[in-house]
This record gives structure tokens, C-alpha cells and sequence, in this order.
């Protein structure tokens, strides 16, 4: 498996001036060759447990449209989204916890992507509940759940997930004698 370094050249469009990856770049195999940008590296390399890499050129990935878009351009919200996202499946809260934190309040500040959203909120709240913050969990849970059951459904393998987290949550804060932290209790969950 050999990786070529990129390569970028500009090309100027007529609103704005945009990286492209250079023809020379690709990412070989035995079987086959393509393109592809360091988002995409990075997720190849996160499916093939190679999270240093994986960690490496998601970062990447974020430098270069930074560099390209400034610091509070929407665009980044899928770059952080996944950075996030990796740092959770990590179980790296620690590290994801910001980069969910900038996500939402740019998603706040933009016209979100409703289940981007969602998952954001989600992964947010599994981090509050592995801090032993139940009650700033459980509205997270509940605004993700709202939306995945709006978007796909009561039904959705995804929007059950998120639903018996919720209640295992809950089930915890019990057993812990933290449910006082819920205020004036959970919401409704219909």
C-alpha cells in the first residue's frame, strides 16, 4: 500500500479560489488506484484501524480547509463532525468534547443539516454521561432523538439506539442516586 504525498495546485473559479488535488496524487493498492482527499484517506484509514494515520489526516483534512475557508466557514462542519466522531469512537472524550462544542454553535449560527445535528447532539451526550453528567446528557439525548425520530423514524435502527442509551442513562443515574440532577425530571419521551 504506498500513499503519494498531495500536491495542490490553484485553480480559480468565478466566485472563489478553490484547492484541487494535483492528478499525480493517489492512494495505490494490488487491486486498484484512485484519488482521494484527506477526508477520505482518513476514514480509509480509521475502517482499516490505522487510527494514527487516521488521526493525522483528519487533522489534515481540517488545516486545509481552514487554510482555504477561514475558521467559522460552515463547510467545516463535517470536518469537525468527523474529527469529533473519531475521538468518540476512541473513546478520546476528552479530545472530541471542543471540537463538538464548535460544531454545534456553528450549526447554531447556520442552517444545520438536521441528522448531522443529531449526531452531534448524540455524541455530545455520551460524553456528558461518561462524565457523570446526566442531566446535560439527557437534553442532548433528547434533542438527538426528537430528530432521528422526525427524520427516520420511531423504528430506525439509529433512532433506537439513541433511545436506549437514554434509558440506560437513566437506569445508571438511578442506581447512582443522581437523578435529583434532572431538575424537574426528564422529558416526555412519547
Amino acid at each position: 500500500q504506498n500513499t503519494v504525498e498531495p500536491s495542490y495546485h490553484q485553480t480559480q473559479s468565478a466566485s472563489s479560489v478553490r484547492r484541487q488535488p494535483d492528478i499525480t496524487r493517489h492512494h495505490a493498492t494490488e487491486h486498484n488506484a484512485f484519488l482521494l482527499d484527506p477526508m477520505d484517506e482518513a476514514r480509509l484509514a480509521e475502517c482499516l484501524m490505522d487510527y494514527e494515520s487516521a488521526e493525522r489526516l483528519y487533522h489534515k483534512s481540517l488545516l486545509l480547509r481552514q487554510e482555504e475557508l477561514g475558521d467559522h466557514h460552515p463547510d467545516l462542519i463535517v470536518v469537525l463532525s468527523y474529527l469529533a466522531a473519531f475521538y468518540c469512537r476512541q473513546t478520546r472524550y476528552e479530545k472530541a468534547e471542543p471540537f463538538l462544542h464548535k460544531v454545534l454553535a456553528m450549526q447554531a449560527r447556520y442552517e444545520p443539516d438536521a441528522l448531522l445535528t443529531a449526531n452531534n447532539s448524540y455524541y455530545l451526550a455520551q460524553i456528558y454521561q461518561h462524565q457523570k453528567r446526566y442531566g446535560k446528557a439527557d437534553g442532548l439525548y433528547q434533542k438527538a432523538l426528537a430528530i432521528f425520530r422526525q427524520q427516520l423514524g420511531h423504528n430506525h435502527a439509529r433512532t433506537e439506539r439513541v433511545y436506549n442509551d437514554l434509558m440506560a442513562m437513566i437506569v445508571t443515574a438511578i442506581e447512582e442516586g443522581k437523578f435529583a440532577e434532572y431538575n424537574a425530571g426528564p422529558t416526555r419521551l412519547d
